[in-house]
């Protein structure tokens, strides 16, 4: 049996983009938008509506990206 996989939906992609872009992890995005990070997962890949959390999570990603610099692109991982 194959296992399940749990596809990110645009929401879900915005946030991992985010997250590579500044070095975050979802935890740490999650704590700075006040969300579970289950609920960033589970929106993320469309098990749950967004309608909450979306906007907080997209607020707390324009804070922190007004305060730091994204990670030079040699940082961001191999290749």
């Amino acid at each position: 049996m194959n296992k399940r996989k749990n596809r990110l939906n645009q929401f879900g992609m915005e946030v991992a983009m985010y997250c590579l872009k500044y070095g975050l992890e979802k935890q740490e995005l999650s704590a700075l938008a006040g969300v579970d990070a289950s609920s960033i997962k589970k929106v993320g890949t469309g098990a749950r509506s967004g309608v909450t959390v979306i906007p907080l999570v997209r607020a707390a990603m324009e804070d922190y990206a007004q305060d730091h610099e994204p990670m030079p692109y040699s940082e961001c991982g191999e290749g």
